[in-house]
């Protein structure tokens, strides 16, 4: 199964395995009932170590990964559609799990 999701961030400078690396984050799913499950949060960790920079996934309501988001070793900056309300007012009903280097 290949994902629609999409990956927010520059991705111009990883090697061909880290960018598959991500690409693979975008067909991973998450059972409904689970914030994150533990296999994709060591997983999304294990990456961000080895890319030295902050990662986020944007996962909704049915457990699927809406986006990937890559960031620096600092900071992440999240997508605009992020900060919008979904039909007549309500929550869009997705969750962001993120990691933060300590650095």
């Amino acid at each position: 199964m290949t994902s629609d999701a999409a990956i927010f961030g520059d991705t111009s400078n990883l090697k061909a395995s880290q960018a598959k690396a991500l690409a693979r984050l975008r067909d991973r799913q998450v059972p409904a009932d689970q914030v994150v499950s533990a296999a994709l949060a060591r997983d999304l960790l294990d990456l961000s170590q080895e890319l030295g920079r902050q990662l986020g996934l944007f996962i909704d309501r049915r457990g699927r990964v809406e986006s990937v988001i890559l960031g620096d070793a600092h900071s992440m900056e999240l997508p605009e559609f992020a900060r919008v309300r979904g039909a007549g007012g309500r929550l869009r009903g997705v969750r962001l799990i993120a990691t933060h280097l300590v650095i």
